[in-house]
């Protein structure tokens, strides 16, 4: 896949926004602040706009795009990228300090003292990256919640929820420690999912989402995520099924809703499973088709197009020698592969 392609792929988000909760007034919320949101062609700074989009700024580098601005025109302004609020620090400061002294009291002893001066802990240790697999990206990850979390977030104002894998969050809570791998903006807790940090029974809720395929050890992680929910309390968690290859900075499984179910069996009482609209039959067709696409030489793309789902609702041994199949490249045939096979053999000793 060229360079433009990777820099114009689209990555399937969590929700919608139909999805969203209306936004609150910063002024008027002594409990949350927004961090970044989408940029505008009034007062648009080439400079910020660059910074804050680090894609960007390497795909200008690179001639990919001639400017910044050039690249909000075309695709930024479609609201994939975004732009920090400089008005924020202030306030995100003083929520930050507020939320770090809590979580002294649920730390791990040993860890308490981890406190960065800017009251960021990073319990990140190099053994830990060693043992799971944690290497250095640039990558950025970034959702927005759905209203039903926000609806749990909201009612827990005094509470402590944990969302694990959280990204850059474009809002931030005094209530919801962001716990990364990445240290973000919103990040409050720099650690793996593996090996929380934090006492039995610490939060009132926990959540995870689409972040369990990109750990080494899905089952001790969800283990974690429930020794640190209070009893009772509200675990949420969405992890993909069938969906492309993507790596954050690894991706490792993806699960059935049954194999979902088994990774929390023993500890959580299952209320339901679902199939939200942004996570629906609709997007696995979509990023299927849509990997597969740019996987093709330039000069196949537009036959591949025109094909009819008729043409393609064949059995699959009858297509092994078109063009599509033969000529898709190696990366996207790992990609959106039905199944992928692995040789080895055993190690001396």
């Amino acid at each position: 896949m060229g360079l433009l392609a990777r820099l114009k792929e689209w990555k399937r988000p969590v929700v919608g926004p139909a999805d969203l909760p209306p936004p609150a007034a910063d002024d008027a919320d002594p409990h949350s602040v927004a961090l970044y949101g989408p940029p505008t062609s009034e007062g648009f700074d080439e400079k910020d706009y660059l910074a804050c989009n680090p894609d960007v700024a390497f795909a200008v580098k690179t001639g990919a795009f001639r400017s910044g601005r050039d690249h909000f025109d075309q695709f930024g302004h479609l609201g994939s990228h975004k732009v920090y609020y400089a008005s924020a620090a202030a306030k995100l400061a003083r929520l930050r300090a507020v939320k770090a002294e809590r979580l002294a009291a649920v730390m791990q002893p040993a860890l308490a003292s981890m406190r960065g001066a800017d009251d960021v802990y990073d319990v990140l240790t190099p053994e830990l990256r060693s043992t799971f697999g944690v290497i250095e990206t640039t990558n950025v990850s970034s959702n927005d919640y759905d209203w039903d979390t926000v609806q749990v977030i909201q009612a827990h104002p005094d509470g402590l929820l944990l969302d694990c894998g959280a990204g850059s969050r474009s809002r931030y809570y005094d209530n919801v420690v962001n716990y990364e791998i990445v240290k973000y903006p919103s990040t409050d807790v720099v650690g793996v999912a593996e090996k929380l940090p934090f006492a039995d029974g610490s939060f009132d809720a926990v959540f995870s989402y689409a972040v369990l395929e990109h750990v080494k050890q899905p089952f001790l992680a969800a283990q974690e995520l429930s020794r640190v929910l209070k009893p009772g309390g509200v675990l949420r968690v969405i992890v993909p099924f069938l969906q492309p290859l993507h790596g954050f900075p690894s991706h490792y499984f993806n699960m059935t809703q049954y194999g979902l179910a088994t990774l929390f069996e023993g500890e959580i009482e299952i209320e339901k499973q679902f199939v939200g609209p942004y996570l629906g039959p609709v997007w696995t067709m979509f990023t299927l088709l849509r990997a597969w696409h740019l996987g093709l030489p330039d000069r196949l793309r537009k036959p591949f197009l025109d094909l009819t789902l008729r043409e393609l609702l064949v059995h699959p041994t009858h297509l092994l020698d078109r063009d599509f199949v033969t000529q898709l490249s190696e990366a996207a045939s790992f990609e959106i592969a039905s199944a992928t096979g692995l040789v080895g053999r055993k190690r001396a000793g």
